[in-house]
């Protein structure tokens, strides 16, 4: 690992995709400058998604195979391992490893970590990093039986994964379908026999109270008292931003992530934010933060741009997307069934588009549209959201708009 210097161009802070595409940015445009990344993690930045999707089913199950190459590619120190623990925008330094390093421009890009299982349990395992991947890839070597707790994307693709294993694997879940407040019942209907066709055992209306050991084994115990015992228990819970650093580096917060402008700026000189921690402003849906490996990708190329100099304006409105066995989806918006849901299918059943919205029926807003084994959707999808915003559409307008595949 490099020595670390006393002051740099360009820092990042952060070791995920975001940092990744803000130096390849930084340096197509400033090709002498020094850029330094500091990042917690061991690993380099990797294409993330890959931990819960082809890692587990394609023929190479080595998370190296997905580095992305950042230091060698553009020449910046990455200094792994190395936790910033305080910055002074005011002095345009930072503290990293016991150092104090002066930066000419910053960059956070410091993502979200897992929210974590109530209780004390050892044997709690999550899905965010190399290093969780590597741990889980172990557990599901050696265990008999491993338990999914959560109701989201990530608990789904998660037990997902582990059905390709020689293991008992069961997904508690809170509502009465299986990932329920992201799919309407038709794909609901879907999702759980492809669950039940790959040996998933799904337990319905689990709310977790606590993990706790149990010798060689977790329990896990729901709020109604309800019990299940695994060897291992992977908390698909949902993400807590990592705003600590800017937080107590008196940036602005908004919404829980840290306020940015149209070039993400914050609200400290020469300081940027990128990612999931970034709350900027969507030209469709507004001011709102999105933690997804679209918004890191593209947001961490506009900060980087924004960097050095160049006249970058951020306007995009980021899509998600999940793999779920043989099938997948991609989403824009807000994708939530307390919503008034609309569907489109294809006539032989295998593809759908669903529309969120709200409204008094004549006239209806759209809130997100999510587009099932549909794919390339994603600027038809915000078109439509942003007509709703000015025309009145009602439910035959916006069935219209969007087709299904097949």
């Amino acid at each position: 690992m490099a020595e670390i210097r006393d002051r740099y161009d360009y820092v990042i802070v952060g070791g995920g995709v975001a940092a990744d595409k803000a130096a390849r940015a930084i340096r197509k445009r400033d090709e002498d400058a020094s850029i330094a990344i500091f990042s917690d993690e061991a690993d380099e930045p990797v294409y993330r998604p890959e931990l819960s999707k082809g890692l587990w089913f394609g023929d190479d199950p080595d998370p190296a195979s997905q580095a992305l190459g950042t230091a060698a590619d553009t020449g910046a120190e990455f200094h792994a391992e190395t936790k910033v623990t305080a910055l002074r925008p005011d002095d345009h330094e930072i503290e990293a490893g016991g150092a104090t390093v002066g930066y000419g421009k910053l960059l956070l890009a410091t993502g979200a970590g897992p929210k974590t299982a109530p209780g004390d349990s050892k044997r709690v395992l999550y899905l965010r990093n190399v290093a969780d991947y590597r741990r889980l890839r172990e557990a599901a070597g050696e265990a008999k039986h491993i338990g999914v707790v959560g109701g989201g994307f990530i608990a789904g693709e998660v037990a997902a994964a582990l059905s390709t294993e020689d293991l008992d694997v069961t997904l508690l879940h809170p509502g009465e379908r299986a990932l329920g407040g992201l799919f309407p019942a038709s794909i609901s209907k879907v999702v759980e026999k492809d669950f039940a066709d790959h040996g998933v055992a799904l337990k319905s209306g689990f709310r977790l109270k606590e993990a706790a050991d149990d010798g060689d084994h977790v329990v896990a115990r729901g709020a109604d008292g309800e019990e299940h015992r695994f060897d291992y228990l992977v908390a698909g819970l949902g993400a807590t931003l990592n705003t600590k650093l800017a937080r107590e580096a008196g940036l602005e917060l908004e919404g829980g992530g840290v306020a940015v402008d149209e070039s993400l700026q914050t609200s400290a000189p020469d300081v940027y934010a990128a990612g999931d921690i970034a709350t900027f402003t969507d030209p469709v849906f507004g001011r709102r933060g999105v933690a997804h490996q679209d918004n890191a990708e593209k947001g961490g190329t506009a900060a980087g741009s924004a960097m050095t100099g160049e006249d970058t304006v951020y306007e995009r409105t980021p899509m998600f997307f999940a793999d779920l066995f043989d099938n997948g989806y991609e989403a824009v918006g807000r994708t939530d069934t307390r919503l008034h849901v609309i569907e489109r299918w294809n006539d032989e059943r295998t593809a759908a588009v669903v529309f969120y919205t709200h409204g008094d029926g004549e006239r209806l807003l759209v809130d997100g549209v999510l587009t099932w084994n549909t794919f390339g959707k994603r600027k038809k999808a915000a078109e439509l959201a942003r007509r709703s915003q000015v025309e009145d559409l009602g439910e035959e307008d916006i069935l219209a708009a969007i087709e299904p595949a097949g």
